[in-house]
């Protein structure tokens, strides 16, 4: 377990813009940044901590790229929460889902991660975070077998299927999938020659991966081949 520096928001990608002067202080910040960065390329599962009384701003999703970028798995953890607690909500909402929403909002491409509402001060929400970490950093070493794979493909052209599909798929043929490596889980489907594959196809394919083998908080790496056979 690895707790980072904090990460100013004045410090992350700031450097090329001059802004920042090269004083033992700021010089010591950007070295526990630059290990932070380093951290991140190394673990298994990261935790995106934010302070829920504060706006998302840019530097918070630069992070947030680093961790796709990194293939780590991720919870976004939202501290605080015991400051917030009582504030009145619109449209009927619990607190916790309109802060969910905002977030999600913020964060498109962190929308498989879990949300997590912790308080440092009362401890609430802090104990459920380890299993959450153990089961993330498991589901993120899993392999799965040909036949399992052979089963999602089905449940894919099933969905394919569906009238509301069958407008936008056209030529799709999706002739094979299996995955390529783990940790991150990364797959490669394979389609016919003149296929064409809609851009949606992609999503609705890791949804399935998801909801079938408990992969919330664990990216999906998709690659799309074509196949030479007709």
């Amino acid at each position: 377990l690895i707790d980072t520096a904090g990460i100013r928001k004045r410090l992350l990608g700031t450097r090329s813009k001059g802004r920042i002067r090269s004083t033992g202080v700021v010089a010591i910040e950007e070295e526990a940044v630059r290990r932070s960065l380093e951290a991140i390329k190394r673990a298994d599962v990261t935790l995106l901590v934010l302070d829920i009384t504060e706006k998302v701003v840019v530097q918070d999703k630069r992070l947030a790229r680093q961790i796709i970028d990194g293939g780590s798995g991720a919870i976004i953890v939202l501290n605080k929460f015991d400051l917030v607690r009582d504030k009145p909500t619109r449209d009927g909402r619990s607190l916790e889902e309109s802060y969910e929403d905002y977030v999600t909002g913020h964060f498109p491409q962190l929308t498989f991660a879990p949300i997590a509402l912790t308080s440092s001060t009362d401890g609430n929400g802090i104990r459920e975070l380890l299993p959450a970490i153990s089961r993330i950093a498991t589901a993120r070493g899993q392999e799965i077998s040909e036949t399992e794979l052979k089963t999602i493909l089905e449940k894919l052209n099933r969905r394919l299927g569906t009238p509301k599909e069958k407008v936008a798929r056209r030529n799709i043929r999706i002739t094979s999938m299996h995955q390529s490596r783990s940790l991150p889980p990364e797959f490669l489907i394979t389609i016919g020659p003149k296929a064409v594959l809609p851009h949606a196809i992609v999503p609705i394919l890791e949804d399935i991966l998801r909801a079938t083998f408990d992969l919330a908080g664990v990216p999906i790496r998709i690659h799309v081949g074509t196949s030479l056979l007709q």
